[in-house]
């Protein structure tokens, strides 16, 4: 009896070793089943790009409710009047007001003009309906104290000046750099613009050899923020900002 008792026992004490080792085995297959399994990796280039794209859109030119990310490709030409409602986020630049969403990249471009000797000198930027109905019937006086009818005056102010509502400087976007006082520096200031202005998201919006397109005679003076992205694309590819839009289509 004493000999059964013993085996007994020894086969107890093997079946809890047994019990033991499946109690492990399945802790550790448990363990892993909720660390191992779970992978967090690296966002991709193109998940940061799209991630960036829904929390600044504005510094993209993208599409969003926010006024300063739809601004920055807003087409205001001849034909495509200011839609109804526009609204735009303004702040003060020295004397003129400007659209928010370009301030630091104004700011970063006349710095680096400075450096290179040449200071950009700002005439004109956002403008009200009331402005630009001034600027134009001032322009289309001029022509008939010229000696121009009146008609033939309104068709020639249509070329250099926008008509009310047709004009992107309501948009807050559009920047006259020009210095009547001083035309040597402010040939160099063109000049500057010309080959540097794209690097800060800024396009010469009506350049020489386009006025077909644009309906407007060449201005050097004239530029548009576009964001970056954009403007390199079209200082590049020597588009205007309607054959962009198209080519985005």
């Amino acid at each position: 009896m004493k000999r059964r008792k013993r085996k007994n026992g020894y086969a107890s004490g093997v079946f809890v070793v047994f019990l033991i080792a499946v109690a492990a085995i399945y802790f550790m297959f448990t363990e892993h089943s909720f660390t191992g399994n779970v992978q967090i990796e690296p966002l991709s280039n193109a998940s940061v790009f799209k991630s960036t794209l829904i929390q600044n859109p504005a510094q993209t030119g993208t599409s969003s409710n926010s006024a300063e990310a739809i601004n920055t490709l807003i087409l205001v030409n001849k034909s495509n009047k200011l839609p109804a409602g526009f609204k735009v986020t303004l702040t003060t630049f020295e004397n003129v007001q400007v659209a928010q969403v370009l301030l630091d990249d104004l700011i970063e471009m006349r710095k680096a003009a400075e450096k290179d000797n040449v200071y950009l000198y700002i005439r004109s930027a956002y403008r009200t309906r009331k402005d630009q109905k001034k600027a134009f019937s001032n322009t289309v006086s001029g022509y008939v104290n010229q000696g121009n009818s009146r008609r033939v005056a309104r068709n020639r102010t249509e070329q250099v000046v926008a008509r009310p509502g047709y004009s992107e400087h309501h948009t807050g976007l559009a920047i006259d750099f020009s210095l009547d006082s001083n035309a040597e520096k402010q040939a160099e200031m063109w000049e500057w613009l010309s080959k540097n202005a794209y690097k800060y998201g800024f396009i010469l919006r009506y350049p020489e050899g386009k006025e077909q397109i644009t309906g407007y005679t060449f201005e050097p003076w004239h530029y548009r923020y576009v964001g970056r992205e954009h403007a390199q694309s079209i200082f590049y590819k020597d588009l205007l900002l309607e054959e962009y839009l198209k080519s985005l289509e």
